[in-house]
């Protein structure tokens, strides 16, 4: 911050010189022979989960790893994951770390404010008004779900029945969205996140499975013409 003297990050690893980071040459000396052993810092950075002081890519796979249960994250990376201060680590919060590192002005992107799905035998189809730059798919059943159309630049993963994907570059998601499956698959709900980090639970469209017409008074005359 402004007028800042000294900073020190403890992060050399090897000596007794602590570099200051301002640049203005204040370098720090440990006394009394201390060890360095492996550790990590917390700058107060929501979204640095491996407190490197650095938010990136190697930050999002932790998140999602964390998020998905592949991994148990200590109270403090939880806290760092949960970008929104809202108790839940979800896509939206996927979403609003890789907007942090892309660094997207939102003001250039279609707002998200509503979405539909339609599921059948062998799709589930999403439609929105707006850029959908990451989505979460929760299923009845543990279905394994075929990632071969998820576009380029996204991330794909799925654990149990929970699929989450995101995109890793800032390209959104095709509109509308065909997701292949290979057998009918019951779905509990999808959640659709855009680049203002607002997340929706897309609405789903009943397709009918038959079609029936009835006309009167019957009959006509001299025809009926459909």
């Amino acid at each position: 911050e402004e007028g800042l003297v000294a900073y020190y990050t403890f992060n050399e690893g090897i000596g007794d010189t602590l570099y200051d980071q301002t640049g203005n040459g204040h370098d720090g000396r440990l006394f009394g022979n201390p060890n360095w052993v492996d550790g990590y810092t917390l700058s107060g950075l929501i979204g640095d989960i491996n407190f490197d002081e650095i938010i990136n890519i190697y930050d999002a796979v932790m998140l999602v790893s964390i998020m998905l249960g592949n991994e148990v994250g200590t109270p403090l990376q939880t806290y760092a994951c949960d970008l929104n201060s809202d108790g839940f680590i979800d896509i939206e919060d996927i979403v609003m770390l890789i907007q942090k590192i892309l660094t997207i002005d939102t003001t250039n992107r279609d707002s998200l404010s509503d979405a539909t799905y339609t599921s059948s035998s062998h799709s589930i189809q999403i439609s929105s008004n707006g850029e959908i730059a990451g989505f979460q798919i929760n299923l009845k059943q543990n279905t394994i779900l075929s990632k071969d159309n998820i576009p380029t630049g996204w991330s794909w993963n799925q654990k149990g029945n929970t699929i989450i994907a995101f995109s890793l570059d800032g390209t959104p998601l095709p509109q509308p969205y065909i997701l292949p499956l290979e057998k009918p698959t019951e779905i509990e709900k999808i959640n659709l996140v855009g680049w203002e980090s607002k997340s929706l639970e897309a609405v789903e469209k009943i397709l009918p499975l038959n079609f029936s017409l009835e006309a009167g008074p019957n009959p006509f005359n001299p025809s009926c013409n459909i």
